[in-house]
């Protein structure tokens, strides 16, 4: 009689037969990483519902986190967007691929008291089985001068890194 657990069973293999890489970020690690991001990252699900916001987010539009996820990403956009932007969203999800959002357009943000400050967004979709869900990347571009320089750090920015590091 052999006793099977004297024989140890073999490691799952990968790629090529080669043992699997375990992760190097855990959960709460990825999580820092995306919460300490110079940019803000929003995602929303196919219908624009906002499903997470990091606290960059928060900051530029001046919303606290609970008061963004749950609703629409249109009250994100100026009032007079809101419509065409609806559009906009419903054309992407049936055609969803990695893009820069409004490429040559001047895309404004809207903060919650209502001030509008130029953003430069990008959008890339994530497919979770049958459930598509859309990641932007928002950043504030009104400290970039408009000579076309570097973009200097907005005061919104400069708190948010001075709120991750303390």
């Amino acid at each position: 009689m052999t006793d099977e657990r004297s024989s140890p069973s073999p490691a799952p293999s990968g790629p090529g037969g080669l043992a699997p890489i375990e992760p190097v970020l855990t959960d709460a690690a990825l999580r820092s990483v995306v919460d300490a991001a110079p940019d803000g990252i929003v995602v929303v699900d196919e219908t624009g519902t906002v499903v997470f916001v990091n606290p960059m987010v928060e900051q530029m539009f001046e919303y606290d986190r609970d008061e963004l996820v749950g609703s629409s990403v249109d009250r994100l956009v100026p009032i007079e967007a809101e419509r065409a932007h609806a559009s906009y969203r419903t054309s992407y999800i049936e055609h969803p691929r990695t893009r820069v959002m409004g490429s040559g357009l001047d895309l404004q943000g809207r903060t919650r008291a209502g001030k509008e400050f130029p953003v430069e967004i990008s959008l890339s979709p994530i497919t979770n089985g049958e459930r598509t869900l859309v990641i932007a990347i928002v950043r504030d571009i009104s400290g970039i001068s408009a000579s076309g320089g570097a973009p200097a750090l907005s005061k919104r920015s400069d708190a948010a890194r001075c709120s991750v590091t303390t």
